[in-house]
């Protein structure tokens, strides 16, 4: 019976992180669109830990949201995005897992028509 209880106990942790990981890249993608398409890192990391906490509901804790610009690339500018959180833990006494996800990308710039 322990071992049965242990192996119920650890899929349902293992499900909670899976969940946790599934909002903090869900919340990375949401944060990185934000920043490419023209919104200032403020606005978007608000917005972003606005989004993680409506979207996880309780799923992940202390959610940390970075910017970082890129050297360009070949596509111009870029944005890297960082979110790392705490995942829910089921079992007292044990530190809960963490999950982080990283999103990078051009951002989008305006170029007129040339005739």
């Amino acid at each position: 019976m322990p071992l049965l209880m242990m192996a119920i106990f650890l899929a349902v942790q293992f499900s909670l992180v899976y969940l946790g990981n599934q909002v903090i890249s869900t919340t990375a993608r949401q944060a990185a669109r934000s920043v490419r398409t023209g919104v200032d890192e403020q606005t978007a990391q608000a917005s972003a830990q606005a989004y993680a906490d409506k979207v996880g509901h309780g799923l992940v804790t202390d959610v940390q949201i970075t910017f970082a610009s890129v050297p360009p690339g070949t596509s111009g500018p870029q944005i890297r995005v960082v979110v790392t959180g705490k995942a829910l833990k089921l079992v007292p006494g044990i530190e809960a897992p963490t999950v982080s996800k990283t999103v990078q990308g051009p951002i989008e710039l305006f170029q007129p028509d040339t005739p």
